[in-house]
């Protein structure tokens, strides 16, 4: 007998472009939130409502890009080349934006 097994299936994995979007959109959060972090420190924390939504809405896309990559990685039929990268990436980046919002509480509170 012989001890090779064959297999006749094959599965082709479709190839998806969300994690170059997730790795694009982490990247792009991450600077926008230390560009109002050094804006912030520069004009004494004294910056308009509106001004300060911008990061809040880089942080929504780098929640929506966690997600997404997240379903893609845990299905077996999705592949692709920056799925991990752009998951970690992302989650690092709402991560920190929660901190800093935390952070924004807790110094009105107290």
């Amino acid at each position: 007998m012989s001890n090779k097994v064959y297999s006749f299936t094959k599965v082709e994995k479709r190839r998806t472009k969300s994690g170059a979007y997730a790795l694009g959109t982490g990247i792009v959060s991450l600077c926008v939130l230390a560009l109002f972090i050094g804006f912030g420190i520069y004009k004494n924390g004294q910056l308009s409502g509106t001004v300060c939504l911008i990061p809040y809405v880089t942080m929504i896309g780098s929640i929506v890009g966690a997600v997404i990559t997240s379903r893609d990685r845990s299905r077996t039929d999705v592949a692709g080349k920056y799925l991990c990268a752009g998951y970690r990436v992302c989650m690092v980046s709402a991560i920190l934006h929660g901190c800093i919002f935390l952070i924004g509480i807790l110094k009105v509170i107290l």
